[in-house]
């Protein structure tokens, strides 16, 4: 689920960028190219760096959470906000041209391919974490730690990475 949103809003919003507001966010965001908006892409980065701080918390913290499905989605549609530089190049290309259908025929399958390789990420992913739960199975302390660690680093890396890209 939250690779299809991901690659969802990834590519939708490159579009509608293209569609609506191409002219006005070059004129009011001052973007550098085509499409580009470099608010919007700190926006996104900013909300990444909070889930970071946020992963951090929550591996500090004593008390266990689930990973829910709308938490899960939340993440992909907040880091999709980013456009995606190749849509955002056809769609301008193809609108420049007269012909802003032929750039949406081409998004479609954008999106079942980046929303098919998120998926396979995200299964080998899954398969990787229930071979290490069976691995630390007897040993549930070391797991819990190990868990905290991996969400504390993954945490730390987001929040860097946000930083990073704004400053």
């Amino acid at each position: 689920m939250t690779a299809f949103v991901l690659a969802a809003t990834h590519i939708s919003i490159s579009v509608l960028i293209v569609l609506l507001s191409l002219p006005v966010i070059d004129y009011m965001f001052g973007g550098s190219g085509p499409g580009s908006s470099p608010l919007l892409e700190h926006l996104s980065r900013g909300l990444i760096g909070l889930i970071g701080l946020w992963m951090i918390w929550r591996g500090i913290s004593a008390a266990r959470h689930g990973h829910g499905r709308r938490k899960g989605a939340s993440f992909g549609f907040v880091a999709g906000l980013i456009p995606f530089p190749l849509t955002l190049f056809v769609m301008t290309y193809a609108t420049a041209r007269g012909v802003p259908a032929l750039g949406l025929v081409f998004a479609a399958p954008m999106l079942a391919g980046v929303a098919a390789t998120l998926s396979a990420v995200a299964i080998a992913a899954n398969a990787f974490r229930v071979a290490f739960d069976k691995a630390f199975n007897e040993k549930e302390n070391c797991l819990g730690r190990v868990s905290k660690v991996l969400a504390i680093s993954a945490g730390l890396v987001m929040v860097g990475v946000a930083l990073d890209s704004i400053a």
